[in-house]
């Protein structure tokens, strides 16, 4: 059996790249996942891919998470950072930010207990745009999703909320607000 990893999807975006080059200044052992048309280039900006404690996977499609799971089941923490992340491009692209926000998080979930993951926390990538944002937010805010992005982050966290319940699986989400920095894609 494996020893105890973190995952991070969307590692070669802004957060996930920051992210795993964090983890592994705390000396932790990563997994990277991203698309297999990914270049890494926020991962080499940051002269992190030759640390051997990261291993870096290029993923095609979701099924292939069953096959990451049922190698790599010992998992600290499962950081979900890739996604569909323009909230004015998802009204022109609906069904790719449903796909890619609300379709993929339940595939993972869904293998995630197959391969009988046990004791993880699951940081889910979620959206300050699940609020109402015409006032001040906090966690006791009611939900009110305007936009094709916010619908689907909303109903990802609600999904695998139910996906997890009554297991030992934390879902933890993470409300991002609005944020774009260096290394942001160039598209956003």
């Amino acid at each position: 059996m494996s020893s105890k990893v973190d995952i991070i999807t969307g590692c070669s975006g802004q957060d996930g790249s920051l992210l795993t080059k964090y983890l592994l200044e705390q000396g932790r052992s990563v997994i990277g996942i991203c698309r297999a048309s990914s270049d890494l280039k926020n991962l080499n900006r940051l002269k992190i891919l030759d640390n051997p404690r990261l291993s870096i996977i290029k993923l095609s499609n979701g099924l292939e998470y069953l096959d990451l799971f049922l190698e790599y089941n010992r998992i600290d923490n499962f950081f979900h950072f890739a996604g569909f992340s323009s909230v004015g491009k998802s009204f022109k692209f609906r069904n790719d930010a449903y796909q890619a926000n609300l379709e993929l998080p339940i595939t993972i979930a869904s293998s995630m207990l197959r391969a009988n993951v046990e004791e993880c926390t699951f940081w889910q990538a979620s959206s300050a745009y699940i609020f109402n944002c015409d006032q001040p937010i906090d966690s006791d805010s009611l939900y009110r999703a305007f936009s094709p992005y916010a619908s689907s982050k909303l109903k990802a966290l609600k999904a695998l909320k139910s996906v997890f319940e009554n297991t030992s699986i934390e879902i933890v989400p993470i409300h991002w607000f609005n944020h774009s920095g260096s290394f942001s894609n160039e598209n956003f």
